[in-house]
């Protein structure tokens, strides 16, 4: 393993966002705080970009914007019901990620996908502003719709099935049927957005711990969905792998919803 290296760091950032003013004074400083606080922090120009809005660089915010704005105006697009909502809730994201004196920022730890990440708070803004709205998610409206192409596929193996309930009601039983410090980790993690280092201090475990138990509480939730959609709803191998694979990239918002809802899944 590469070991992260703060002139590395800078040689990278630099490189790929010269339009940042920072001295390598500066952010050799603003590094060794950051290192203290987070072990795993890489030297890579995504750190030095995060680093960089976090202290306030000129020019942080709008490389920052141009860098991922575009993928997670993709990802409030897919959840807000209109534009005027898609907006509110990108301004939102900038004031959330961007305003280095209560940045969101700080609270990512760089063991995991910075993108994943991104991905995952800009889907709880945008649920966010649809539920201040009261308004219904577009997600819910487009798997409704898919729901119903396959209910009217030619085969009509989903005819007597409605997969969304069926889904959900499988989700909240998976989640219920995880061992005891798995789902508080996962509830602390999904609904109270808690890095591995948080759960880990809190159960005072090692943070690999704390990982390997949201891993394990993901296969789990993943095998007891499968398993359902082939049982349940009568669906074969194949045909539960297509539909599992549309709804897998909502399930952690999903997951979200359960656990921010009802306090049912935390407790036998």
């Amino acid at each position: 393993m590469t070991v992260a290296d703060p002139s590395h760091c800078f040689a990278a950032g630099t490189s790929a966002f010269p339009s940042i003013e920072w001295s390598p004074e500066a952010f050799a400083l603003v590094w060794e705080g950051a290192k203290a606080r987070d072990p795993d922090l890489r030297s890579s120009a995504e750190d030095y970009l995060r680093l960089a809005c976090l202290a306030g660089c000129p020019g942080a915010a709008e490389a920052f914007e141009s860098q991922y704005f575009g993928v997670l105006r993709e990802v409030v697009q897919r959840i807000c019901p209109d534009s005027d909502a898609t907006e509110m809730t990108l301004q939102r994201l900038r004031e959330k990620l961007l305003m280095p004196a209560s940045s969101k920022l700080a609270a990512y730890a760089s063991s995991g996908s910075f993108r994943a990440w991104l991905r995952v708070v800009a889907t709880r803004a945008a649920l966010d502003t649809t539920r201040q709205l009261g308004t219904s998610p577009r997600w819910d409206q487009d798997l409704s719709e898919r729901l119903r192409d396959l209910a009217t596929s030619p085969e009509e193996r989903l005819v007597r099935h409605d997969l969304r309930e069926l889904f959900h009601a499988s989700l909240r039983s998976a989640v219920q049927q995880l061992p005891e410090r798995e789902r508080q980790a996962l509830h602390m993690h999904v609904a109270l957005d808690w890095s591995v280092t948080q759960i880990g201090r809190a159960f005072a475990v090692h943070r690999a711990t704390a990982a390997r138990w949201l891993i394990s509480a993901k296969e789990q939730i993943n095998r007891h969905l499968m398993k359902e959609l082939e049982a349940k709803a009568q669906l074969d191998a194949t045909d539960a792998i297509g539909f599992f694979r549309d709804v897998r990239s909502r399930l952690e918002l999903s997951l979200s919803r359960i656990f921010e809802t009802e306090d049912a899944p935390l407790s036998r």
